[in-house]
């Protein structure tokens, strides 16, 4: 923060801070515009217990277990207004191969890990960006499916209610983004065909074999 003489607190700040910024960040917003606007207000936190350093274990486990038939979650704490939305999306289109930074020919994880590029921590951002290069290259051609669980699950409950269905399991709520993103279409009837079975350990076997497949 920059100190003036002023007696205006406001003026003291390189931003606006009277600006309006959105409430929420929506996962399947990502036009242009609404990308620039996000990344011109994210910044990638660098040091002891920051978001660089969680990134780097983050990094350095699935470099470790790359081979692995598959990968553990990633669980994302913190206050409310801490970023953990915003990070969950950028890391999401960070992994798909083809998700373009706006209004460039860079992918988006190039300008995205470049956010903490300023700070003093130069090391620390150095083995960053050398570990994500690592594991891109691991991982090859990739495609990431964004989307707010809680509101898709509930929308197609709500739907499949007026039909006296008893609405999505969480397995079909993935399966039926993944259709969608895929363009096999997302009828509930062509899910449960395709999967045969709402028993949970049933349905995430076949989930598997559905991933193992693709």
């Amino acid at each position: 923060m920059p100190i003036s003489q002023s007696d205006k607190m406001v003026e003291q700040f390189i931003k606006d801070i009277t600006r309006w910024i959105p409430p929420v960040v929506y996962f399947d917003e990502v036009s242009d515009k609404t990308l620039q606007y996000e990344l011109n207000e994210y910044h990638l936190s660098t040091g002891p217990n920051s978001i660089a350093d969680a990134l780097i274990e983050l990094f350095s486990n699935m470099l470790e277990n790359i081979d692995s038939e598959t990968q553990g979650n990633i669980w994302l704490s913190g206050s409310f207004g801490a970023g953990k939305s915003m990070l969950a999306k950028y890391l999401g289109l960070c992994f798909d191969s083809n998700q373009m930074a706006p209004s460039s020919n860079q992918h988006i994880s190039e300008v995205f890990f470049r956010l903490s590029e300023s700070v003093s921590d130069n090391n620390q951002f150095k083995e960053l960006q050398d570990l994500w290069n690592k594991l891109r290259s691991a991982i090859g051609n990739s495609k990431s499916i964004l989307f707010d669980i809680g509101a898709v699950s509930t929308g197609a409950k709500k739907l499949s209610e007026a039909s006296s269905s008893n609405g999505l399991h969480v397995h079909e709520t993935l399966l039926q983004e993944v259709q969608r993103n895929l363009e096999f279409g997302t009828h509930l009837s062509m899910i449960r065909n395709l999967f045969g079975s709402r028993d949970d350990n049933q349905m995430g076997q076949n989930v598997v074999r559905f991933g193992q497949y693709l």
